[in-house]
């Protein structure tokens, strides 16, 4: 996991499992895409795309539950199509 400065450029590389599973996100910078979080007693930034925020920072403004839905699966690439956690449903 990348750990970054205020501007998002990298500080450095830890292994994901010596930071915390839960950390309260301290900030946030909506213009760069970055939560802050406190790592070993460091404030730190963290690249929002590769952390799962709960509640999700972008909510979708869509009524999800009238969007038309895909199959379950598609037969041409072996995916899964859902509209994710920022859903409003």
């Amino acid at each position: 996991m990348e750990l970054l400065d205020n501007q998002g450029k990298v500080q450095r590389a830890v292994p994901s499992v010596s930071l915390p599973r839960q950390a309260p996100v301290l900030s946030y910078d909506q213009e760069l895409d970055l939560v802050q979080v406190e790592v070993s007693g460091q404030k730190v930034w963290l690249d929002s795309m590769t952390v799962r925020v709960e509640p999700p920072l972008h909510v979708v403004d869509l009524p999800c539950e009238k969007l038309i839905q895909n199959q379950a699966e598609d037969q041409q690439n072996n995916a899964t199509i859902g509209f994710g956690a920022g859903c409003k449903k």
